[in-house]
């Protein structure tokens, strides 16, 4: 059994860890957490690229699928 010490110890363990806990933690409160409900379809909003690339927004981060859906928000629901 491995100890809290020895996790802590290895920074890929910890690191781990805490990727393990943030993902848990924003499936559990998807509702609170999700920009957009992950099954509204926006017709007008489909096929959007990411907010960093050209002509993306802010208000869909992660872009949006063929149908308009948020994708930010299908991952944290699939989580």
């Amino acid at each position: 059994m491995v100890s809290w010490r020895t996790l802590w110890k290895f920074r890929a363990g910890a690191v781990g860890l805490l990727i393990v806990v943030a993902v848990s933690l924003a499936a559990t409160l998807a509702g609170s957490v999700s920009p957009h409900n992950p099954y509204d379809q926006e017709v007008v909003n489909r096929l959007r690229p990411p907010m960093w690339a050209e002509k993306g927004s802010a208000t869909h981060i992660l872009g949006t699928d063929p149908v308009g859906r948020d994708v930010l928000s299908r991952l944290i629901y699939g989580g």
